[in-house]
């Protein structure tokens, strides 16, 4: 394997558009936008600024959690027309995800993660990558379209309540499906 261009001594997997050479992990991570200059065409660019946009947001998020839902009394379900907003969301979760066992909840997360950062104008658009942003992206336009009553604030921060819920039902003893069967146990259906 080639060793890499700025600093010669690593090896050099990645392959940099700016520099007509391979760099290592370390000087492409280290160096990029600073003494290299990386085209928007560099893959491994958009994805850096894919993953730094997902941890600004999910810091955005649990940041609001706890604002917003300090107790009980600032339950946003409790609002008129936000908890019909919300249990719309969340059959087509049910639907959508409950039987395919290859989508967990941390992808139902990521997707309204997205739809948060798009919403709150992090993100210029919304571009699918997968199936299961698919149908929460599709799910989410659908709900928003049936609800036009509710306020675009309160609308993102159902967002932010419904991340809550994945995260305090997912993860450790309770699973990656935890949300999706509280989910299943609470309407019963499908």
């Amino acid at each position: 394997m080639e060793k890499c261009t700025l600093c010669g001594r690593k090896k050099a997997p990645r392959e940099c558009p700016a520099l007509g050479g391979k760099l290592c992990s370390a000087c492409c991570g280290t160096q990029r936008q600073k003494a290299v200059r990386c085209p928007e065409s560099c893959e491994i660019l958009k994805g850096s600024d894919e993953y730094r946009l997902a941890r600004e947001v999910r810091t955005e998020i649990t940041d609001r959690i706890g604002d917003d839902f300090r107790t009980e009394k600032d339950e946003i379900l409790d609002k008129p027309g936000v908890e019909e907003f919300a249990k719309a969301l969340e059959r087509g979760f049910i639907r959508d995800f409950y039987h395919d066992g290859s989508v967990k909840d941390g992808d139902i997360r990521a997707a309204l993660e997205r739809i948060y950062a798009r919403r709150t104008g992090r993100m210029a658009s919304l571009v699918i990558r997968n199936r299961p942003e698919e149908l929460v992206f599709a799910g989410w336009e659908k709900a928003d379209r049936a609800h036009p009553g509710l306020s675009s604030e309160l609308k993102t921060t159902v967002i932010v309540r419904i991340v809550k819920s994945i995260r305090e039902s997912s993860g450790g003893a309770l699973g990656d499906h935890g949300y999706l069967d509280m989910l299943h146990h609470y309407f019963g259906l499908y």
